[in-house]
């Protein structure tokens, strides 16, 4: 009983190599082609280093201890840590490239939502292209409203004191905000190619026939990351960032805060 209790106490260390060989194999499916070879690597060699560190404490393998540690065991245990810290590292700045860069996607088409909800105000309808929303920008206006005396005050009303005056101004710095070149606002950002989003408008109508105006404005997510992707070896995405909806009046982004 005492053997087997000392035997399987030195079992305790390569039984955690191998258990974090077996971790490491299994988060290799998550993980894009590059980092998934990264992975397997480094967990088979976990494997192979607790099968060979299992059979010398066991006496099974007929190797002097010293040249096995000093010539196999710690070089391969040094590349083993080396190749999962770099792994581990990789994938942490890749998520926060990511991360970072979906921040700014979401933030312009925050903006170009707030264009449209100008235009709406101008126009009763959304923008069915950028050419429309940018030229409205520039030259088109939104009404302006304000409130003199108490309008729930029916004796000021009739009195003159009390009325709602409407005037027509620039939607730029009212009710749209520039915070970067209004001709830049079709363009993706890091998309080296130029590709711009995809903005569509359309009306729904309700049961009682009223119009209510809607669109969607949409892009591909390797439409800003797909470099990212390729240099940090991750797969593509097909999947789509999305302001808005075709489908039903909301005016909301489609992620998940």
């Amino acid at each position: 009983m005492r053997d087997i209790l000392i035997n399987l106490s030195k079992l305790i260390v390569p039984g955690l190599f191998a258990l974090l060989g077996i971790f490491v194999l299994s988060i290799s499916f998550e993980s894009g082609q590059g980092q998934s070879a990264k992975f397997i690597l480094a967990g088979v060699m976990m494997l192979l280093f607790a099968v060979l560190w299992a059979l010398v404490v066991l006496g099974m393998l007929k190797l002097k201890v010293p040249k096995i540690v000093g010539y196999i065991l710690v070089p391969v245990s040094i590349v083993l840590l080396f190749l999962v810290y770099r792994s581990i590292q990789s994938s942490i700045e890749f998520y926060d490239l990511q991360d970072s860069r979906i921040e700014v996607v979401k933030t312009k088409m925050l903006k170009i939502r707030e264009a449209q909800l100008a235009y709406r105000d101008g126009k009763n309808s959304f923008a069915p292209n950028f050419d429309s929303l940018v030229h409205f920008l520039r030259y088109g206006k939104v009404p302006l409203i304000k409130e003199f005396g108490n309008l729930d005050d029916s004796v000021q009303v009739a009195q003159g004191l009390a009325r709602r005056d409407t005037t027509w101004v620039s939607p730029l710095g009212h009710n749209f905000v520039e915070t970067f070149p209004i001709d830049s606002m079709p363009y993706i950002p890091y998309n080296p190619e130029g590709k711009t989003f995809t903005l569509e408008a359309d009306l729904l109508y309700t049961d009682e026939g009223a119009e209510v105006p809607v669109f969607a404005l949409s892009a591909n997510y390797d439409d800003f990351l797909l470099d990212l992707r390729q240099d940090y070896g991750r797969l593509r995405l097909d999947s789509i960032i999305q302001v808005g909806s075709l489908a039903e009046p909301i005016t909301t982004g489609n992620w998940r805060d």
